[in-house]
């Protein structure tokens, strides 16, 4: 076989390797463009801080300006985060729980105690830093030393051109070798992201961790990718669509009123004489680029037309918008929808064109995204945060201190509950709640869990109420028996359960037989006590 012949087998052999498709390029194929022909890490593809700063920006001026895209938002904070976040200390020390807890609350629902600008308590600065980690891809959150906290948008903290050139800087957060964060530079004022940041000594270095190499800054963000080193707006993907949504619907819209306005259509024979037509409104002239000039007429809804001899006027009634832009609008909403984690039904409020199981199943796939989204907020904003102000607490407490050196004592130790969702169809999901416990596929402490509360809390309450309402039941009981001897009043039926502990129904509404009549056992009527209809559920 001649070399030629060999070099051909060669290149047909290589041609049946099992490669992926999508790496060859194609005149059907899109082409993507700014990618790395070798790899690279996520910092790679924004790279460019004016770039960076710039999608940042689009996506606020879209909350801004665009009729879906901030209500969109909102939907997802408020399910996301609702009231709040509970505390629950475990600490090994009952009392030091109940005192910790108490400690937390005081500080975290003042304003004046949590923000150094006094005006959020913590919920709103979890908020905010939640609405931003998705619609400017992240934001950080300063501890300070007296104890407040102070938000700082995602676009101060950027790089100063002269030291773009730095390999350990990624858009203002300087990273060592492992990529571990050691500072935040931060621009001394807010200054206009488009206004160039030239020199070093206009931003505030602050280093990640203290002296004692305790977290003091913290980064509200969701990377996608391990290298990810700053957050990117969750309406990258989707800038585009979301545009062609608010400049479709704005077309149609204008569509719709010129339509209005104009209502009439004139036919002239051909013998009709020429010339101007009838002045409808005010009249003015343009002066055109060629030196033309043409005639603008203004004119007003409802304007009554007198036609001219031999003219022919007929109604104009165009279908606007026409059937086919529904569909079209229902998919981008979907598509919205899916950027966001939100069905179309519940990004619309409206579950008219679904059933209660399809509202129920695609609410149920929302949740499984939103529970993510609390277990990355208690990650990087809520333990964090919680880890911060305890040291604060213990460098200036000196009780508490000592007690977190007691044996058995973890001062750090705590669990967050995150907000939970009501029951969708309350009766059949309580029911499943119960089936769960008495089958032993859950516990009653992870059930109430599921539902945003905590056991301890729940069983203390129900335990408190249920003893005063046992205690007012038997005193009233004992005052009406004493005026009353022959009513013979039991507390439990008072407090609306029977002897056995079980919850009493309403009392029948029968009359009782008369007085005389021969009752139940011979009785006159009223019959013993244990005869009385109380309706034992």
């Amino acid at each position: 076989m001649s070399r030629q012949g060999q070099v051909s087998l060669l290149d047909l052999f290589t041609g049946f390797k099992a490669d992926y498709a999508a790496a060859k390029s194609s005149r059907f194929r899109r082409q993507r463009l700014g990618l790395a022909p070798t790899g690279a890490g996520a910092d790679y593809h924004y790279r460019s801080q004016a770039d960076y700063l710039k999608l940042m920006e689009t996506a606020r001026d879209m909350v801004r300006n665009d009729v879906i895209v901030g209500p969109a938002i909102d939907r997802v904070v408020n399910n996301v985060m609702q009231a709040g976040f509970k505390l629950d200390p475990q600490t090994g020390d009952p009392k030091l729980d109940e005192d910790l807890s108490a400690q937390w609350l005081d500080w975290a629902d003042d304003p004046e105690q949590c923000d150094v600008a006094g005006e959020a308590n913590l919920l709103k600065l979890a908020r905010a830093a939640f609405a931003a980690s998705i619609i400017d891809g992240d934001q950080i959150v300063l501890g300070l030393g007296n104890g407040t906290l102070q938000p700082i948008e995602a676009h101060r903290v950027r790089t100063p051109s002269n030291a773009t050139g730095r390999r350990d800087m990624i858009h203002g957060v300087r990273v060592d070798e492992q990529r571990r964060r050691l500072e935040y530079w931060i621009t001394r004022e807010d200054v206009d992201p488009f206004h160039p940041l030239k020199l070093v000594r206009d931003v505030a270095k602050c280093p990640v961790r203290d002296e004692e190499g305790h977290r003091q800054i913290f980064h509200v963000y969701d990377p996608k990718r391990c290298t990810q080193t700053r957050g990117v707006t969750a309406l990258a993907a989707a800038i585009d669509t979301l545009g062609f949504f608010e400049d479709l619907n704005f077309a149609k819209l204008v569509q719709a009123q010129h339509a209005s306005i104009y209502s009439m259509l004139h036919e002239f024979p051909e013998a009709a004489p020429s010339g101007d037509p009838k002045e409808l409104g005010p009249r003015t002239r343009e002066s055109l680029a060629g030196g033309s000039t043409r005639t603008l007429e203004g004119v007003t809804p409802g304007v009554r037309i007198i036609g001219e001899p031999g003219e022919k006027i007929k109604g104009f009634s165009p279908q606007i918008p026409n059937p086919e832009f529904f569909p079209h609008m229902k998919l981008i909403l979907t598509l919205i929808g899916i950027t966001l984690g939100l069905p179309r039904g519940l990004l619309l409020l409206d579950a008219s064109e679904t059933n209660y199981s399809g509202w129920r199943g695609s609410k149920g796939e929302a949740q499984v995204g939103w529970r993510w989204q609390q277990k990355w907020m208690v990650d990087r904003f809520y333990r964090p945060i919680y880890h911060w102000w305890l040291r604060l607490r213990m460098a200036n407490d000196q009780e508490l201190f000592k007690a977190g050196r007691r044996e058995g004592i973890n001062l750090l130790r705590h669990v967050w509950t995150p907000p939970a969702w009501p029951y969708i169809e309350p009766k059949k999901d309580a029911e499943a709640d119960d089936l769960r416990i008495r089958r032993n596929l859950s516990s009653p402490n992870r059930v109430v869990a599921e539902r945003g509360n905590e056991w301890s809390e729940v069983v203390a309450e129900k335990v408190r109420d249920y003893g005063i309402l046992i205690e007012l039941a038997i005193a009233k009981a004992a005052e009406l028996n004493k005026e009353h001897p022959e009513a013979m009043v039991d507390w439990r039926e008072l407090a609306g359960f029977d002897a056995k502990g079980r919850a009493i129904a309403p009392a029948a509404t029968t009359k009782p037989p008369p007085v005389g009549t021969g009752g139940k056992n011979g009785s006159n009527g009223a019959g013993t006590r244990a005869d009385r209809a109380i309706g034992v559920a």
